[in-house]
């Protein structure tokens, strides 16, 4: 019986330390996906195209409800910047500037 017992704690270990690496995981290619828009944004703007990503989306919906401190928080989830630079670069959007670079 404690074999056993012990068996099915050590596969919930693994499935747990699985769980979590994947989580990290996607939290980075998030980071990594908006880093990327950003350059995208940037060459998009050389050349007088309009580029509105999804996360531009989320911040503006966010915006435009009034939640400031959720697009806040949005935007430093998704970009991994500290709180200064996120609230700079919310406030920056909501005077109808780009965003900060990453």
């Amino acid at each position: 019986m404690e074999y056993a017992s012990f068996i099915a704690m050590l596969i919930a270990c693994i499935a747990l330390y699985t769980a979590l690496g994947v989580a990290n995981r996607v939290s980075e290619l998030e980071k990594n996906v908006y880093r990327l828009q950003a350059h995208v944004r940037r060459l998009y703007k050389q050349t007088g195209i309009v580029f509105e990503p999804e996360i531009d989306k989320k911040l503006h919906e966010l915006l435009s409800s009034g939640k400031k401190i959720l697009a806040i928080k949005q935007y430093r989830e998704m970009t991994g910047k500290g709180l200064k630079d996120s609230k700079d670069a919310v406030e920056a959007i909501m005077r109808g500037e780009d965003a900060p670079d990453l």
